[in-house]
């Protein structure tokens, strides 16, 4: 039996401080990052695109190809145009 808890969910943004207290999920800043943890951490089941990675495709593109069994779901928080 295990007794510690490995990460599901691992969540791909530049903005780290918003998921800082996160303690379900690993948050990484780079796709190198983000590819190292899907390496490495054989629970995850889901990832979390946001910011950045969320606005190239190609990232998807990849992951979907790489990770087919991956639940991949992308966060683009609406911009804020000032005059």
């Amino acid at each position: 039996m295990r007794t510690t808890h490995e990460p599901r969910v691992v969540i791909a943004t530049d903005g780290v401080n918003r998921y800082r207290d996160r303690t379900d999920a690993i948050v990484v800043r780079t796709p190198l990052d983000l590819i190292q943890a899907l390496a490495n951490v054989a629970t995850i089941s889901t990832a979390i695109l946001s910011d950045q990675f969320a606005r190239v495709k190609e990232v998807a593109a990849f992951l979907r190809e790489a990770y087919p069994d991956l639940r991949l779901l992308t966060v683009l928080e609406p911009t804020v145009e000032t005059n």
